[in-house]
């Protein structure tokens, strides 16, 4: 009933959204009505939830953050909604210095540009888009910069609520804002100190940064007054190698809870186990209301955040879209894994190549989990003068490259399972070659396991639930889903509950391949 009455145009919403998706509505009043702090919504993919959020900071008039995993969403959220005000910020790095096209607004900051030192009613890109963002009503930037700007900037305000988009992200978002590592380099050349010894406890790494961390802002001040009279590029590129040291030393010297160390190719990382110790002053800061959405989203998701049930509401909302229309097949192929032999793999080829050469005439994806698999597939596959690669530093050209052509094309890709939308002729079939387990050689991913024996299969149903929603967007919009790991059976059996109950809903165990998926237009 309130649907009918409340339309997007009546709280100054973008003409382009002329009428609620089902259920949008209703979610953004549910949240409003919670009289707890922290609200959790699981919302199918394709259902609009931005318009549901952007919609509660109209309605409450709540001062709004928004955070996304990537400057793509945050592009995307531009787009939409910053004709009603919505205004972006990110990183110093993203906007060219006034005093040269060759230097960021980072370099210039280093070297004292006059305009960046005005913050006031200087030109500086950077100060121009913080200035705006300080006195906008709505604020989207990304997880990096917003604990950037809290940990080492002035913050951008005070504000009523905080949106964490993706928040299926956002325990990762929190280790990676603290994460760090520092290199052999760093160690002998610049502090000329070695490290503790090998097998040393992490308290003995704090107790080395403790000592540390003062020498290196001393020198840090000492290199900013030296580029006030000398704006050298050397200059410029030691004052950025010293002040990422402080910070690394810092972080190290004031840890709390427990922390993985690990030896690296280039000396030594160090990772927080859980986000919960830093969640609330990195991420949460005091601000009243934290609403977190995600296709899936879980209370796992809140527990690992440090949230505790009694401070939160958790609600999944069902999937208006017709199942028909993005089936997820489970057909059994062959168990994929380390010791995988010669012919369990060629099964595992042969369906890949049954699924893609009845449809040619559609565009698809092949979710490899990593370069490897990748690759084996190109080699393999009789279709592959049709597949389309990608190294990490190309993905976006492979992207725009495939979203343009026409069929036959097939992505093969290790890194396509969240961040990116594939909207109807976009792509029209995807095969989940391999189940995405964590990768468990990182110290840290198995004392996590150690600690939490369902965290890697809660991380691997994230992906997985993630990964088949790549290809539907919209009610009319139609995708088919493949799944030929035979991993699939126990983690299924076993883990259900971490599936969102839309997502069960559009699970099929055919005993074959179907028929290619024909939607009338």
């Amino acid at each position: 009933m309130t649907e009918q009455i409340i339309q997007p145009a009546d709280l100054g919403l973008p003409p382009k959204f002329e009428m609620w998706r089902p259920g949008q509505l209703e979610a953004a009043l549910d949240a409003l009505s919670s009289e707890r702090r922290f609200v959790g919504h699981s919302i199918p993919t394709g259902s609009g939830k931005s318009l549901d959020y952007v919609a509660q900071a109209l309605i409450s008039g709540y001062r709004t953050a928004i955070l996304t995993s990537t400057k793509g969403l945050q592009d995307q959220l531009v787009r939409d909604f910053e004709a009603i005000g919505l205004t972006d910020v990110r990183g110093r790095n993203n906007y060219i210095c006034v005093m040269g096209s060759d230097l960021s607004c980072e370099q210039g900051h280093d070297i004292g540009c006059s305009q960046d030192r005005d913050r006031k009613t200087g030109t500086c890109p950077y100060q121009l888009a913080y200035r705006k963002a300080c006195a906008a009503q709505i604020v989207v930037t990304n997880y990096a910069y917003w604990m950037a700007i809290h940990q080492y900037g002035d913050g951008l305000g005070k504000f009523d609520m905080l949106v964490l988009d993706e928040g299926h992200d956002a325990p990762d978002e929190v280790c990676n804002a603290v994460a760090c590592e520092i290199s052999t380099r760093e160690a002998f050349q610049m502090l000329g100190s070695g490290f503790p010894d090998r097998e040393a406890e992490f308290d003995s790494w704090k107790s080395w940064a403790q000592a540390y961390s003062g020498m290196a802002r001393l020198e840090l001040d000492s290199l900013v007054e030296e580029l006030r009279t000398s704006a050298s590029k050397s200059t410029m590129h030691e004052l950025q190698r010293w002040r990422a040291l402080s910070r690394k030393l810092d972080t190290l010297a004031s840890a709390v809870g427990p922390w993985a160390v690990e030896e690296s190719r280039h000396g030594y990382k160090f990772d927080p186990l859980w986000p919960s110790q830093y969640a609330e002053r990195l991420l949460f800061r005091g601000i009243p209301r934290v609403l977190i959405v995600s296709a899936t989203l879980m209370p796992k998701t809140l527990q690992l955040l440090g949230i505790e049930p009694a401070d939160y509401d958790f609600r999944e909302y069902p999937s208006m879209f017709q199942p028909a229309y993005s089936p997820v097949y489970f057909v059994a192929t062959a168990k994929i894994g380390e010791k995988s032999g010669a012919e369990e793999y060629a099964r595992w080829h042969d369906r890949i190549d049954e699924i893609a050469g009845s449809r040619l005439d559609r565009k698809g994806i092949i979710h490899t989990v990593s370069y490897d698999r990748r690759d084996k597939i190109m080699l393999a596959s009789q279709y592959s003068e049709h597949m389309i690669g990608h190294d990490p530093k190309g993905t976006r050209d492979t992207v725009h490259f495939f979203k343009q052509t026409t069929p036959p094309a097939i992505l093969v890709s290790p890194s396509m399972g969240t961040g990116w939308d594939f909207p109807d002729a976009e792509c029209r079939w995807q095969i989940i070659a391999k189940i995405p387990f964590p990768d468990r050689r990182p110290v840290v991913v198995r004392m996590r396991e150690k600690e939490d024996p369902h965290y890697g299969p809660y991380l691997a149903v994230q992906s997985l639930v993630q990964s088949t929603g790549r290809g539907r967007r919209s009610a009319k919009d139609w995708c088919e889903n493949f799944i030929i790991d035979d991993n699939f059976r126990w983690i299924y059996h076993l883990y259900r509950s971490y599936f969102p109950a839309w997502w069960r809903r559009l699970y099929r165990r055919p005993k074959e391949v179907p028929a290619p998926l024909r939607i009338p237009v």
